[in-house]
């Protein structure tokens, strides 16, 4: 799945690219047969509202810091949630939940596979390190049969968002005595 770029600042697009990345490297394991990116808050009840084939994946966008760097340049901090979504197998059995079960293998798999790739075959961003997983629906809690985990993982999106050019252009600093502003000089401080 690949969104459309057009029209998009190039910090934007960078951003979609990296998502658009994990879900090509997620795409390739072949867990899932249905893999995307939910940029719209974290819902479990559209999600249980969804037809999907499954087992499915889908990648949430949970939290964006930006991080000033001596550079100039600023850093994401990105968090994801990378839910695993498993279908009940069979008849409903009381003692082990086929759907549970599946959802927990498909949950171990991914993290196995974040482990030998964390960078997601990206370039300009750390590894992905993982913070959490847990169990986010049981098949037992709805009538869909329909167990979910979610793996959380965060990593760096290096000089991701750039100064911004036009105050670049504007503003330049001179001397320790006065600043420039628009190619004539002014005098800063007291």
């Amino acid at each position: 799945m690949s969104a459309s770029l057009r029209g998009t600042s190039p910090s934007a697009q960078r951003f979609m690219a990296y998502l658009n990345g994990v879900v090509q490297a997620i795409e390739g394991t072949e867990l899932f047969r249905d893999v995307r990116i939910q940029l719209d808050p974290f819902s479990l009840e559209d999600i249980l509202k969804e037809n999907t084939a499954l087992p499915a994946c889908r990648i949430f966008v949970l939290k964006m810091d930006m991080d000033q760097q001596a550079s100039s340049s600023r850093n994401t901090l990105l968090t994801l949630g990378i839910t695993c979504l498993a279908g009940r197998e069979g008849r409903p059995d009381l003692k082990l939940a086929s759907a549970d079960m599946a959802a927990l293998g498909l949950l171990f798999d991914l993290v196995s596979f974040v482990q030998y790739d964390p960078y997601f075959g990206q370039t300009k961003v750390t590894a992905a390190k993982i913070d959490s997983s847990r169990i986010v629906l049981s098949e037992k809690s709805n009538d869909k049969g329909i167990a979910m985990t979610m793996l959380q993982t965060s990593c760096i999106l290096l000089e991701h968002l750039p100064v911004w050019i036009e105050a670049a252009e504007i503003f330049t600093g001179t001397d320790a005595t006065g600043v420039v502003l628009n190619g004539e000089p002014i005098e800063v401080g007291p």
